[in-house]
Parts: structure tokens; sequence; C-alpha cells
């Protein structure tokens, strides 16, 4: 694979690019710290905690909706959607962090891999048909239920992707 530096004219050229794009100045690199596992269980903590109450919330809210207007198709796609995105959020980050990234592979650490897709396809779920096309539809009616409605689906959407991208980046950098 070849480089951008090794297109551009090799490394001179590279610092000149970076200086120009920093303002004229070059900054080092910082060192890298080393979380503790502590650190990392906060760090995981912080990233899931808020889309998980998000989550909560809207499982009761159309647990609640399902025994009032009962079985309808969409109630059950959130509800068993948010349940599972919240259990798996928190067994794909700690497995991998209990250890210290020091996991044995096999069968359930495949499929806890596997299971991040589960909230990731959720979250898109909520963003783009929940959220986005709820939007859309307000071309032809509005509502201002319905907007805010649309836009909470869509930022919780939004927190759910953000937290499974975000738990990746630190599940890979801890397995390294």
């Amino acid at each position: 694979m070849i480089g951008l530096a090794e297109i551009d004219g090799g490394e001179a050229k590279m610092d000149e690019w970076r200086r120009f794009f920093s303002g004229g100045k070059m900054e080092e690199d910082p060192e890298v710290k080393t979380l503790t596992p502590v650190e990392v269980s906060e760090l995981i903590g912080k990233i899931v905690t808020v889309p998980s109450l998000g989550m909560a919330v809207l499982a009761i809210t159309y647990f609640i909706r399902l025994i009032h207007k009962g079985s309808s198709t969409r109630y059950w796609i959130i509800l068993i959607g948010s349940l599972l995105s919240i259990v798996l959020l928190f067994a794909f980050n700690f497995r991998f962090t209990a250890e210290n990234g020091k996991a044995k592979r096999g069968l359930l650490s495949m499929a806890l891999a596997f299971s991040a897709f589960i909230p990731y396809l959720f979250g898109c779920y909520l963003f783009f048909f929940e959220g986005l096309r709820r939007l859309y539809l307000l071309l032809s009616a509005f509502s201002f239920r319905a907007l805010v409605r649309s836009l909470l689906f869509t930022g919780l959407g939004y927190m759910v992707v953000n937290a499974v991208y975000k738990s990746t980046v630190v599940v890979k950098k801890i397995r390294g």
C-alpha cells in the first residue's frame, strides 16, 4: 500500500502540508497515556450510559403503548430492539474490558463481537425510519408533536450508533 507521503514526494512535503493546515505551527504528537482498567470502565460507562437511559425510557414508553393500544409490529420492534441494545452494549463493552483486553478467543467472544451489530442496526432504524422518515412525512401534515417525536428518534438513533462506534474503537484499542 502506498502512503500519501510517497505520492506527494516524501516526508518533507507532508511536513509542509501539516504546517499549512495547522496555521503555520507544528505540534509534536502528544504522549499516549495508558489507561488503567478502572479508567477504561469509567470511559465505557460514559459512552454507554446516556444512550442506554434513552433506550430504557423508550422501552418503558412503548411497553405502556403496547398495553394500552394493543399489539403492533412497530411497537414490538422498538421494545425488543431497545431492550436488546441496552443489554448487548453493556455485554459487548464489559466482556472485552473486564480482562483488560485479554479475552480468550472463542465462540463467546466472536458472538459478542458480532452482537454489536444489533444496537447499530437498531440505532440506524431509529435514525432513518423513525426519525428522518417522520420528518419527511411532516411535509404533508405538520404537527408539533410529530416534529418533537421525530427529532427525539433521530437524536436517540444517533446516540446509539455513536455509542456503538466509540465502544468498538475503545475495545479495538484495548485489544491491540
